[in-house]
């Protein structure tokens, strides 16, 4: 509805299939230019009224009926759209606008402050430190496990492996390729860093190869020595093509030499090597 002299130019969107952000099944949404100029603004029926629509009205501000009646001399099927934004659905016996219609687009534009989970903030504020502002909403899950184990030389290492749910990637002809950088903190109970490490890895696949993994989780594993004592892990893996991050948290008890019989956590496993070292390699 543009190019019109009797009301200002608008335009009417339906939307359907958002059910799963909390909006009706099918829906309308209105934008128009307040007072002609400007950028289009969402439009509320019984915030703006048809009167808002209108070039020319001279009624009262809440006499809805009287602007409806004008703006549908003048455009019929608009008319009904400023009434309300929910198809099926007609004005109350006062000739008001329904509070369904406001409810929708209060909930529209609450959408993306919901679709941002708490989760996704905490982690944020938690590695403020170490992730750029454009990676704000962009937290993903992932799936996670550390085991501390006993090498047969007496020395404990960690061992962490992390799946992000996704892995996105860029392509450049027949390339895919992405970056991943990883940061890892391993600090007392107090806060002080006992180790640190950082590492870039690289990734690019040839396209039969994204042909057999784009099913597959990409799984993230590495481990270090640790001293003994009481230590919090924290490892942050940044995807820097997606701007996307996850991370890992886990409390880390290494046991001290002690002369009493110690065990650690059980390992699930379906089978066990030895390898022997080759000491003519060393």
């Amino acid at each position: 509805f543009e190019g019109k002299t009797q009301v200002y130019p608008t335009e009417v969107w339906f939307y359907q299939g958002l059910t799963d952000k909390g909006l009706p099944p099918g829906f309308n949404l209105v934008f128009y230019q307040e007072g002609g100029v400007g950028e289009y603004k969402l439009y509320s029926p019984l915030g703006d009224g048809p009167q808002a629509l209108l070039t020319s009205y001279m009624g009262g501000p809440m006499d809805y009926m009287a602007a409806y009646s004008q703006l549908r001399e003048f455009e019929p099927e608009l008319s009904g759209y400023a009434m309300t934004l929910i198809p099926g659905e007609r004005s109350d016996a006062s000739g008001r606008p329904t509070m369904s219609s406001d409810i929708l687009v209060n909930r529209v534009e609450s959408t993306p402050v919901r679709e941002i989970e708490d989760r996704y903030a905490r982690k944020f504020l938690e590695y403020k430190d170490l992730v750029e502002v454009e990676y704000t909403a962009n937290y993903m899950d992932c799936d996670s496990l550390v085991k501390v184990l006993k090498d047969p030389s007496g020395i404990y290492f960690v061992h962490y492996a992390i799946e992000p749910e996704r892995l996105s990637i860029n392509q450049y002809q027949d390339k895919f390729y992405t970056t991943l950088k990883l940061n890892g903190t391993v600090s007392t109970i107090d806060g002080k860093t006992v180790y640190q490490f950082d590492k870039t890895i690289p990734l690019e696949f040839e396209e039969e190869q994204m042909k057999q993994i784009s099913s597959r989780p990409l799984s993230i594993r590495d481990m270090f020595p640790l001293i003994p004592g009481k230590f919090r892990l924290s490892v942050l893996v940044k995807n820097e093509i997606s701007k996307e991050f996850t991370s890992l948290e886990r409390m880390l008890l290494i046991p001290g030499e002690e002369d009493r019989i110690q065990m650690t956590s059980l390992l699930l496993g379906y089978r066990m090597n030895w390898n022997i070292p080759d000491n003519s390699l060393l």
